[in-house]
């Protein structure tokens, strides 16, 4: 995906953010390996990380994953992901070095790791 920002008061200054990623499920487990690239002012930053992701139980999964950067930052992840069914909605709550949940922010470590929530919202596209 690709997404970019801009600061209002300070036009000059935008984010640019590009990443990829590759998945295969191997038996209980999906394993994905993602490239990550951000511009923001004069800083390039780069990132590579794999994550591995495993049904514990019906609608729980857990999430193990690390992020090298080419700024020496190594932020890693670990979490639990709550799915409903018949619902596009699930919830997840995360430990992570990760300054930010987003973009920029996942390519830059945290000086202390933290907790986060989410609630997401995920459906099929169907564009065809």
């Amino acid at each position: 995906g690709v997404s970019v920002g801009r600061d209002l008061k300070d036009p000059s200054i935008g984010a640019l953010v590009a990443d990829a990623r590759l998945s295969k499920s191997i038996g209980p487990y999906s394993i994905s390996a993602q490239a990550s690239g951000a511009i923001f002012a004069n800083v390039y930053v780069q990132g590579f990380g794999i994550e591995a992701t495993r049904a514990v139980a019906k609608n729980f999964h857990v999430n193990l994953g690390t992020r090298f950067t080419n700024n020496s930052d190594t932020i890693w992840t670990a979490g639990i992901t709550k799915t409903f069914e018949n619902s596009p909605f699930s919830i997840g709550l995360e430990a992570t070095n990760a300054m930010g949940t987003t973009g920029l922010g996942t390519l830059d470590e945290a000086s202390k790791p933290h907790l986060k929530v989410s609630v997401m919202w995920v459906t099929a596209l169907d564009l065809l």
